[in-house]
């Protein structure tokens, strides 16, 4: 009859209302979740880009450790080779001292102006294993400098894999730099004169 129809009607016509209401709400949340999206996605783009600079960063930091170390293994290299050059003046020292002992005491009996003049020869020869001594001494506090330097680089390298360590790592490398290794130079040692 046309009450049951007029009721198809209207609940028909309820029903689209209802379904259209749903469609907005389902259109206003699909919107929102474009945004997120779109918003995590530049969020992932700048992380990616961060790490690509981190990265560059930490090639570099590893170029220069190498650098230092390098440096560190020739500075050792020529600390060692002085040392060894320290020892054989010294021992040539020693046994000029030795043979001047046994000059002194072959020509005791010789005139006075011999005994004086090899009694100087042999004051010389004492000052200048003072000498080597003192720069024996600079040598191996140079070494333990150049050991310190060697573990901070050590630290330095395990550091490396922390986001924030950077920072720390480029500081101490401006403040050490090349500046930490010095190459010194075997003195020239005078020959004696008799």
């Amino acid at each position: 009859d046309l009450d049951s129809v007029l009721f198809q009607l209207n609940f028909t016509h309820t029903s689209e209302d209802l379904l259209q209401a749903e469609v907005t709400r389902l259109e206003g949340s699909l919107e929102s979740v474009s945004a997120t999206c779109k918003q995590l996605s530049q969020e992932l783009m700048e992380k990616y880009e961060e790490l690509k600079r981190m990265e560059a960063h930490n090639n570099e930091y590893k170029a220069e450790i190498k650098k230092l170390k390098e440096q560190i293994l020739q500075g050792e290299q020529s600390y060692s080779s002085a040392l060894e050059g320290m020892k054989m003046e010294i021992s040539h020292l020693t046994q000029e001292l030795h043979q001047r002992d046994i000059t002194i005491a072959s020509t005791k009996g010789s005139s006075s102006d011999m005994e004086k003049r090899l009694r100087a020869e042999m004051q010389k020869a004492e000052d200048k294993a003072v000498e080597h001594k003192e720069i024996l001494d600079q040598l191996e506090s140079l070494k333990l400098e150049n050991r310190h330097l060697s573990e901070m680089v050590m630290k330095l390298e395990l550091g490396l894999h922390e986001r924030w360590g950077f920072t720390m790592l480029s500081s101490l490398v401006l403040n050490f730099g090349l500046q930490a290794i010095r190459q010194p130079q075997p003195p020239k040692v005078l020959g004696l004169q008799v």
